[in-house]
């Protein structure tokens, strides 16, 4: 990708990244590019040990094509103390090896790490590389939102990895990108930064009023809550077509235990059921930029080896390709081979984190996390393309932490870290 394609904000963040050694927190709105960033800058770079590429889960390790930060720094499940899981990673000898060949790692979705991987990662890397100083002087690149979805946990304060000791030792330097690019609307760009918030004013109630709907829709996808609510409404609106149905079930080959993974994380279910008229999404990106991973088409032909889609009036073959669950070290350890199709009348916001849609319904009732509301508010460029199915306003939420991190002293020490390094 050419710089001239870059806003002004990414092209200053990209100078950053490439001229300085720091570890840097690059952040943004939803929509201001950061994955377009962090792939122009991996642009000629290896990848596979010296800039590893880490997802915080299953899903954003896909999306990037790398592994999981968990796989690669050997701390697995987690189980246990802090120092047993440091003490059986230190013992593998992969890990020991990945950490002493690595420059820099980029961790994605950050916002997804807990606290205790990221002190768990940072004691590890110290006592590989014999070093005391952060990482032991590895250089982190550390890419997500904190205002989006949050780590797993059950705890009532829930772990960020701004939490973990390891974050104010690291002295992260914040890359705040600003310039939207999935959408110009002022008037919605001004209710997502009050949903980031969990901020529920008059033009926030006024814009979700004059969007709602009664029934779904046919030819948009629907974002909801729970997986089982997707899968439902899938199904209904695939048996109402009363076409000749076709069963694709995903053949999985390679370790068990990383087979398990795939069926989780995968973008491809474990079986696919399509019929003509169906509406899919894409999973993958094409070379030539004709459609990228979540652009919607019609099921317009099906054969045992092909599934033809009209994307936007123009017709794409699509066959089966594997998709695999890398180890630690970048080696695929178990496959998913299926069509790179997906049924696209519903998905969860889980599953469409990250990617943008061109006309949404979102079903805004009984949310229950932050930055749930604000994720799948902000997967569509037009606001006129956007429904609402339900909603509460209790389902709009923002944490207390991540407000006080980015409005309150966190944010101004890091403006104030940018600005002294620039003039430097």
């Amino acid at each position: 990708m050419e710089a001239a394609s870059l806003s002004d904000s990414q092209r200053e963040a990209l100078l950053y990244l490439q001229e300085s050694n720091d570890s840097v927190f690059l952040t943004g709105h939803a929509g201001t590019g950061k994955s377009f960033l962090i792939k122009t800058f991996l642009q000629d770079k290896d990848q596979r040990k010296a800039y590893p590429v880490l997802g915080s889960t299953g899903v954003s390790a896909f999306a990037l094509g790398g592994r999981t930060f968990h796989s690669f720094f050997g701390i697995g499940m987690m189980q246990g103390a802090l120092e047993a899981i440091v003490a059986r990673a230190l013992q593998n000898r992969q890990v020991r090896y990945r950490l002493r060949n690595a420059q820099t790692i980029i961790v994605d979705e950050i916002s997804m790490l807990p606290s205790m991987a990221l002190e768990c990662a940072d004691l590890i890397a110290q006592a590989v590389r014999e070093s005391n100083e952060p990482w032991g002087g590895l250089r982190v690149i550390a890419v997500g939102d904190f205002a989006q979805l949050p780590p797993v946990s059950h705890a009532s304060q829930r772990p960020w990895a701004f939490l973990a000791p390891t974050w104010e030792r690291t002295g992260f330097v914040p890359l705040i990108l600003t310039d939207q690019q999935r959408t110009e609307s002022p008037v919605f760009l001004s209710v997502l930064e009050k949903v980031r918030l969990g901020c529920v004013d008059d033009e926030v109630q006024d814009f979700i009023f004059a969007r709602m709907i009664d029934e779904p829709l046919d030819h948009a996808t629907h974002l909801y809550p729970r997986r089982t609510m997707a899968d439902d409404h899938n199904a209904i609106k695939l048996s109402k077509l009363e076409q000749k149905l076709y069963t694709f079930e995903t053949k999985y080959t390679g370790s068990e235990m990383y087979q398990e993974a795939l069926k989780k994380n995968a973008p491809v279910a474990e079986v696919l059921q399509v019929c003509l008229g169906a509406r899919v999404m894409v999973r993958i990106n094409d070379p030539l930029l004709r459609y990228v991973n979540g652009s919607i088409g019609v099921v317009a032909g099906i054969s045992e080896d092909k599934i033809v889609v009209d994307i936007k009036g123009r017709l794409f073959d699509f066959e089966k390709m594997s998709f695999s669950w890398l180890d630690g070290d970048g080696k695929p350890q178990a496959t998913a081979t299926n069509f790179p199709l997906q049924l696209a009348w519903a998905t969860t916001v889980h599953k469409a984190q990250g990617l943008t849609l061109d006309q949404l319904v979102v079903d805004l009732h009984a949310l229950w996390e932050p930055g749930h509301a604000y994720v799948a508010l902000s997967r569509v460029r037009d606001p006129s393309m956007l429904s609402i199915l339900r909603s509460s306003a209790s389902s709009i939420k923002a944490d207390t932490l991540v407000k006080k991190f980015y409005d309150g002293g966190c944010a101004s020490d890091f403006q104030n870290k940018l600005m002294y390094s620039q003039e430097e």
